[in-house]
Formats: structure tokens, C-alpha cells, sequence
């Protein structure tokens, strides 16, 4: 009996000290990644059609139609986004990074929208409009940084894209 219940603890410890149960958040943030990089190049396209597609446009109707396409389409691959639920909480806090960038790009690009409609628009107005674009380059930086400090406290390879 005590061969067996010292052989029984001996495995116990074995698969503990071996890693056996693994590490949910390096797990999670591996699954995330994938799953990133599957939207990674559907918000790649769309971001440089959209800046093609801005530059280029003659009027102020067609600048209103791409900005208006361009929320649409951004409202897309953020519904994805928000569709994808992280396992661990590491993982969710930078997930939720993302998903606040990509409301906030929606807002300001509907917003920037209405402010071309305006007869009269006020420079606080536009300045609104560049602080949240400023609040997203912020916040992209932060997402990039915290996901990159997990990864390597993680010791996972980032395959993401960030420009």
C-alpha cells in the first residue's frame, strides 16, 4: 500500500514539475495570435484602400461615401473582434486595447463624417476629431507594447504586423 501511494505522488509531482497542465495565458495568447493574424490582413487591405481611396477622392461627396464605407467596413472586422473572447484575463486586458482602438477609429471616422456636413464647423469641433485620432495612436502603441511584453514574458513568437 505505500509502494503504491508513493508512487502515486511521485507522478503527481512528476507532472507538476514537468509542466504537464501547462500555461493557460501562454496557451491563450498563442490562440489569440492566431486568430489575430487571421484579421491582421483584412484590417491591412482595408487600411490602405481606404488611404488610396482618401487621397484620391475629387469631392467632397466621394470623400463622405469612402469615409462612410470605410466606418462600415472598419465596424466589420471590429465585430469579429469583439466575437473573440480570450480565456485568461492577460490576454482579454490587451484584447479589449484592440477593440477600444477600433471603436474609437469607427467614432472618429462617423464623426469626421458629420463635421464635413457642417455649413459652419467650430475648430473645437475639429479638434475633437484630432484628439481621438491621437487617442488611437496611443493606444495602438499601448497594445502593441503590452502584447509584445507578454509574448515575450510568454516566450511566444509575435507574427503580427504592426505598421
Amino acid at each position: 500500500m505505500k509502494k503504491k501511494l508513493i508512487a502515486i505522488l511521485a507522478i503527481a509531482l512528476l507532472v507538476i514539475c514537468t509542466g504537464c497542465f501547462g500555461d493557460p495565458v501562454k496557451s491563450d495568447l498563442e490562440a489569440y495570435m492566431t486568430f489575430e493574424s487571421s484579421v491582421e490582413k483584412e484590417a491591412q487591405d482595408f487600411s490602405l484602400d481606404f488611404m488610396g481611396n482618401a487621397s484620391s477622392a475629387s469631392s467632397k461627396e466621394e470623400a463622405q461615401k469612402i469615409i462612410s464605407d470605410g466606418a462600415q467596413k472598419l465596424t466589420a472586422i471590429a465585430d469579429k473582434q469583439k466575437n473573440y473572447k480570450p480565456k485568461t484575463k492577460e490576454v482579454q486586458d490587451i484584447h479589449d486595447k484592440n477593440i477600444k482602438v477600433m471603436d474609437i477609429t469607427v467614432e472618429t471616422l462617423n464623426d469626421l463624417n458629420k463635421f464635413m456636413n457642417l455649413k459652419n464647423p467650430s475648430k473645437e469641433q475639429f479638434n475633437n476629431i484630432m484628439k481621438r485620432q491621437q487617442e488611437v495612436i496611443k493606444l495602438t502603441k499601448e497594445y502593441r507594447d503590452d502584447l509584445n511584453a507578454l509574448a515575450e514574458q510568454k516566450k511566444v513568437e509575435v507574427k503580427l504586423n504592426f505598421k
